[in-house]
């Protein structure tokens, strides 16, 4: 099989492979009972997680000791090494969760988990900061509204989750109790109650603000007004002969 034609093999492959996954969520999510999720479901929700997290690694590390890749294979290495890390959590999280039937609040897949952020920061940094920062006015201005939104967004939701629990004992009182002591629902871990809302917070903004360092690099690949080759080609100022824009 030609090198192309595999390319576009494992492209095919990931798109139906998403919207595979899409329509088992939105076909079978509604199954949930009083207990919970039935265990088929959770079962499949979590072996179609982990072969997504084993894919990305599996691409990021081929991309990490790939010498077709003209950028820094550091930043491959640390990204793959992250959802490796993720992956490996996820079984601790599922062995926890489905075999033993332990309240996952607190899982050994939690170290994993987070060396794995600390892998994927690194990864992050080191693509924004290895580059010379040279950005356009907009573009500060675009990189600050993202967080901006994302913390607003947050803090919103976390302030409405803290009102939510008097109206609804104003509804029902019989319910008051448990309407009080109710978890939030973007709450780090389900035990919260909600009169700790800014506990929520961090997990709100962590994908806004990961999705900064993305936006400095993406507008750092071209500098604005730099003419593009017709080959998919473009001359950088750091490198003597054209580089492949990947």
């Amino acid at each position: 099989m030609k090198k192309s034609s595999f390319t576009w093999f494992v492209i095919q492959f990931e798109v139906l492979f998403g919207f595979f996954t899409l329509m088992f969520f939105l076909l079978f999510s509604s199954s949930m009972s009083q207990d919970g999720y039935p265990v088929w479901y959770s079962l499949g929700t979590t072996i179609l997680e982990l072969f997504a997290f084993f894919l990305a690694t599996v691409l990021c590390l081929r991309n990490a000791f790939s010498e077709m890749i003209v950028s820094s294979r550091k930043v491959w290495l640390g990204i793959g090494l992250g959802m490796l890390f993720y992956f490996v959590g996820n079984i601790f999280f599922a062995y926890w969760e489905l075999v033993l039937q332990r309240e996952p609040d607190v899982s050994p897949g939690d170290l994993f988990y987070i060396v794995s952020y600390l892998f994927l920061m690194v990864s992050m940094g080191l693509a924004v900061f290895e580059r010379r920062l040279n950005l356009e006015g907009w573009q500060y201005g675009v990189i600050s509204g993202v967080g901006l939104i994302g913390v607003v967004i947050a803090v919103l939701l976390a302030l409405g989750d803290q009102s939510a629990a008097p109206a609804a004992a104003q509804l029902n009182p019989f319910q008051a109790k448990s309407a009080i002591t109710a978890p939030p629902l973007f709450a780090l871990a389900p035990s919260e109650s909600l009169q700790s809302p800014l506990l929520t917070v961090p997990a709100l903004i962590a994908p806004p603000l990961e999705a900064i360092p993305l936006i400095i690099y993406w507008c750092k690949r071209r500098p604005l007004g730099q003419p593009s080759h017709p080959n998919g080609y473009w001359r950088s100022k750091d490198f003597s002969s054209p580089s492949k824009v990947y």
